[in-house]
């Protein structure tokens, strides 16, 4: 199928949707029908119709795209319409992604991005009010990123952006970002990146736009593995933000939401932030080292280190040490348990946004 694609034909499959499951919708049932959307195809039409249980009602989401080569300017360039109404939410999102390099394969390369979204957060009941505003509103995004691969062990990155709200807010923030990696061995890996941001404009700012130290929340709606938006902190066991981990912002991975904690930045902030995140993997072990160094104008600077445990699409987060924390290294298992945070993603093909 990948190395021998059909072209005079328009091939139309399904498959019975098995990756659905959240704290709002539960366990909805429904298929995935698709055309296109793999290698070799410069189209892709997907649509996901589901029947949530819980609610008794229709939901799902469903993605058209273009791809185009030499065009505008670019050697390739790709255009997305997509919307959905799931978790107590309904969007519109329209995209365009350029690349621009000598060749198709060549290093250094940009792309640049737009995005316009739609958000409609219908039902307070799905979302936390600690990391969400709900109700109605639209954004724009734009993005440039510069790619560099310097050899085959040594790679390098920057990205800037800028987002607003266009109805239903009254903000606009900037960030730059930038990342790299030098493989030292076969098995051996060092990370590192390091972000800024700040608001230009903060006259209103829903929630979940705001610079969350300890990570993200998808305020665009973008992930489809989040499991719990819904639940305060105090209920729940897999809540987005506290134990659920989202790379984004300053990126924190220790667990910012504790009682015990002694700082007063637990939620999030308007004010310039930054952050420094330091990987190193470790040879012949599912194990990773990490380093994270954040702050704002708010709160000290906060750090944080520990073990990341990589189980093949589920990353355990493991912190060992919490500078903002009383007991600022374990003391217990329960400290440990007390501070455990997960990542997840779903490997193949995606189909979403």
């Amino acid at each position: 199928l990948f190395d021998q694609p059909d072209y005079s034909r328009r091939m139309v499959y399904w498959l019975p949707w098995l990756f659905g499951y959240n704290t709002y919708n539960r366990l909805p049932v429904g298929v995935m029908v698709y055309s296109g959307m793999v290698p070799g195809y410069d189209y892709g039409i997907s649509l996901v119709p589901l029947y949530d249980y819980v609610h008794q009602t229709m939901a799902g989401f469903g993605t058209v795209k273009k791809t185009w080569y030499r065009r505008w300017g670019f050697k390739k360039a790709e255009t997305a319409l997509s919307g959905d109404r799931y978790f107590g939410h309904s969007g519109l999102h329209l995209g365009f992604t350029g690349t621009r390099r000598p060749t198709l394969h060549a290093s250094p390369s940009f792309d640049v991005k737009a995005d316009y979204f739609y958000h409609d957060l219908y039902d307070q009941a799905a979302f936390n009010p600690d990391l969400y505003s709900t109700g109605t509103l639209s954004t724009l995004r734009f993005q440039g990123t510069w790619r560099r691969v310097y050899n085959p062990l040594f790679h390098l990155s920057a990205t800037a952006g800028i987002e607003g709200a266009l109805a239903g807010g009254d903000f606009w923030k900037g960030e730059l970002s930038f990342q790299g990696s030098y493989r030292w061995t076969r098995a051996i890996t060092s990370t590192w990146r390091a972000w800024v941001g700040s608001f230009f404009v903060d006259s209103d700012v829903p929630q979940q736009y705001e610079t969350f130290m300890g990570g993200g929340v998808d305020p665009d709606f973008e992930q489809r593995y989040v499991l719990d938006r819904m639940n305060g902190f105090t209920g729940g066991k897999y809540n987005l933000y506290d134990e659920q981990y989202l790379a984004a912002g300053p990126g924190l991975r220790g667990r910012t939401l504790l009682e015990e904690s002694t700082s007063t930045n637990v939620f999030s902030t308007r004010q310039p932030a930054f952050g420094i995140n330091l990987d190193q993997s470790l040879p012949k072990l599912p194990l990773k080292l990490f380093l994270d160094l954040g702050g704002n104008r708010d709160v000290s600077l906060m750090t944080d280190a520990g073990l990341i445990l990589d189980l093949s699409g589920l990353q355990l987060i493991i912190p060992l040490y919490q500078s903002w924390d009383g007991d600022q290294t374990p003391t217990d298992l329960k400290w440990i348990r007390d501070r455990l945070r997960f990542t997840m993603s779903v490997p193949g093909i995606r189909f979403g946004r």
